[in-house]
């Protein structure tokens, strides 16, 4: 009995230090007398002690990398139940550590608790506080605070991908840039460069008579009459006459002639306007055609036959300028002849003359 116990010492003593088993004392009816485990249980409380040592260590680096990571959207840790206990120790054996890919164990997980597996998003089990994302807080340190980032727009729904992720929004395409359309303006024969000519002049009774343009009378007798209120500028002195009519308002009296000629000067080819100043003398009679009758000629000697013929209604033209048309020349020359038709006898016509004062012509190339 002796060396039995002695070669169990021996045993014990050939054991590495660190992995020694501790001695649990155990009380005998009559003394203290100490008893000691058997090798298979020595053997198996080492085998647990490495297996404990090798989870904690795959625990420890499961667990801060799984921090760092990003954890799935959806989807929680939870700590997996305690397998039941077996052996002499109440530990598990080697041969009962299942085989499979190595799983990861929530932080703070007490060392030798093995790992669980994970499961779909699911309430919180009660009494576990919680990490932001639904993951359980490690104990003794506190939860990490998420700084909120800017708020995000949502986008608007639609079809989603195969994994069941929503693809992300593209943004509406910029119009397309259309280019001003350039616009060419066609430049009309007066826009081109070369100025255009023109010309204006004025003459008549009291007015200055150039080797350009000039006035004339013929027939003159007692019944004539000279007056006031004729036009006053452009050379003009503001005379008048008053021409008696042939009191006739077809036939005219030959005789008695009044013309205003013209050399238009730079305008050879052009349109020419022409305009009549009647006289005011303050008698109405003085200036009475109902109408005057006026003809145009292409040429400053009114030879050939006239061109056109104008009215104008001195009664309600006295003391201004009337409006007489516009003409087309040729030759760079344009006349205008006053005739002495008109009713000179009835009520209110009795001794009616034709006024006489000055006339403007305004020409314009092309």
């Amino acid at each position: 009995m002796t060396q039995h116990h002695a070669d169990r010492d021996e045993r014990t003593d050939e054991l590495p230090q660190p992995h020694r088993p501790h001695l649990l004392p155990m009380a005998s009816g009559a003394g203290a007398a100490r008893s000691r485990m058997p090798p298979s249980a020595l053997v198996a409380v080492a085998a647990a002690v490495l297996v404990l040592l090798t989870a904690a260590t795959v625990v420890v680096i499961s667990g801060d990398s799984s921090r760092r990571a990003d954890a799935a959207p959806g989807t929680v840790e939870l700590p997996a139940a305690a397998p039941a206990h077996s052996g002499s120790a109440g530990l598990p054996s080697p041969a009962e550590v299942p085989a499979g890919p190595a799983t990861t164990r929530p932080p703070g997980t007490p060392a030798g608790t093995p790992a669980g597996p994970q499961f779909q998003a699911g309430p919180t089990p009660p009494g576990v506080p919680t990490a932001p994302m639904g993951r359980p807080a490690p104990s003794g340190r506190p939860a990490p605070t998420e700084r909120p980032g800017p708020a995000e727009r949502p986008g608007p729904a639609g079809p989603t991908s195969p994994s069941g992720a929503t693809p992300p929004v593209r943004a509406p395409s910029a119009p397309p840039v259309t280019k001003p359309t350039k616009v060419v303006a066609t430049p009309s024969p007066h826009d081109s460069g070369a100025a255009v000519a023109t010309y204006t002049g004025v003459t008549g009774e009291s007015c200055a008579t150039t080797s350009g343009r000039g006035y004339y009378r013929t027939g003159w007798s007692s019944d004539w009459r000279t007056r006031g209120g004729g036009w006053a500028g452009d050379g003009c002195q503001g005379k008048s006459i008053s021409v008696p009519m042939s009191g006739s308002a077809t036939k005219d009296d030959n005789d008695n002639t009044v013309v205003w000629w013209f050399h238009t000067g730079p305008v050879v080819r052009g349109t020419c306007t022409l305009s009549v100043f009647v006289p005011g003398t303050g008698k109405p009679l003085d200036s009475a055609g109902k109408p005057a009758h006026y003809l145009v000629f292409p040429s400053a000697g009114i030879s050939g036959s006239p061109m056109a013929s104008f009215d104008i209604d001195q009664t309600a033209h006295q003391g201004r300028w009337a409006s007489a048309g516009s003409y087309r020349i040729a030759s760079g020359q344009i006349a205008v002849r006053m005739v002495t038709r008109g009713i000179d006898w009835g009520s209110g016509r009795e001794g009616a003359h034709l006024g006489v004062s000055a006339l403007r012509a305004a020409c314009r190339e092309g």
